[in-house]
């Protein structure tokens, strides 16, 4: 499974990228704004998606969902808002899942492998 990583804080970033190399995936790019998102996923079709709710630059991940609407990247936020008040910002833009941070590990994980086994199943 391919999976892109858009970020802003660095270190979560990396320990993202980590967790998805050890489950086998391939990263195929990482950002922390907007403009890297959009491009990343265009460029490089991630089946997944780990978006960041809150990126540097006016524009947040939100805005990344709502532009890649219709896309077939599946998008999994990871958000420092609680999960309630994301999923109020997220009602009409379509998302796998939500992840508030601190991210739990073995939530990610889980998310990540039903992605897996999603894309085999349609395949």
């Amino acid at each position: 499974m391919r999976v892109g990583i858009i970020e802003n804080e660095f270190i979560t970033r990396l320990s993202l990228t980590s967790i998805v190399k050890r489950l086998g995936f391939e990263v195929v790019g990482t950002g922390g704004n907007f403009d890297e998102a959009i491009k990343l996923t265009y460029d490089r079709h991630p089946d997944v998606l780990l978006l960041d709710s809150q990126l540097k630059g006016e524009k947040d991940g939100f805005d990344v969902a709502k532009a890649l609407a219709g896309n077939s990247t599946r998008i999994i936020f990871v958000s420092n808002t609680s999960e309630k008040i994301a999923a109020e910002k997220l009602n009409d833009i379509p998302h796998y899942a939500i992840l508030t941070k601190p991210i739990d590990n073995d939530l990610l994980v889980k998310q990540l492998l039903e992605c897996a086994i999603e894309l085999i199943i349609k395949t």
